[in-house]
């Protein structure tokens, strides 16, 4: 018997039934074992298990972003990046709120505040936060504002712009 690149092993002629025989198609096994194995090394130099960059456009159907309940927001609040891109919660006091845990590097990346109330009270931004016009957005209170932040290097200078608000 032949063992194979996958430790597979081809049973012998007039083997047991049910077994691989030694060919498919016209083509032996061991010729199909080493072309699966030329494309699996072929995949796994492209695109390591962990870690690797992708270079092109990557078309999605759909996805999901990391969520996280911030509750009731007052004192130094953190936004921690670790934990997702999707941040919510409800301001309940003046609070301090700082964007932590951005990438290392020049990529962009991106998270959202989904506060709610966040005129009720006084916010501190972070200081490498930058609103439009270098001026904190007004927000509801009542209702729901939308905050997007974004950096390309790694939290030195966020930017930041009010998306959406509503009372409701």
């Amino acid at each position: 018997m032949a063992t194979t690149n996958f430790g597979w092993t081809t049973p012998p002629v007039g083997g047991d039934f049910n077994v691989w025989g030694t060919t498919l198609n016209g083509t032996t096994f061991e010729e199909i074992d080493t072309t699966v194995f030329a494309v699996q090394a072929t995949a796994d130099a492209a695109m390591p298990l962990a870690g690797g960059i992708f270079t092109g456009n990557v078309k999605f159907v759909s996805s999901t972003q990391g969520t996280t309940d911030l509750g009731n927001i007052s004192g130094v609040t953190d936004i921690d990046l670790s934990l997702g891109e999707y941040f919510f919660g409800v301001l309940t006091g003046n609070a301090t709120i700082n964007i932590i845990g951005w990438q290392a590097g020049t990529d962009f990346q991106a998270c959202a505040l989904d506060l709610e109330n966040g005129g009720a009270f006084t916010i501190t931004w972070n200081a490498a936060i930058k609103w439009d016009d270098d001026t904190d957005p007004t927000l509801r209170d009542p209702g729901f504002n939308l905050l997007v932040f974004g950096s390309r290097d790694a939290g030195t200078r966020i930017i930041a712009n009010d998306s959406h608000s509503s009372t409701t």
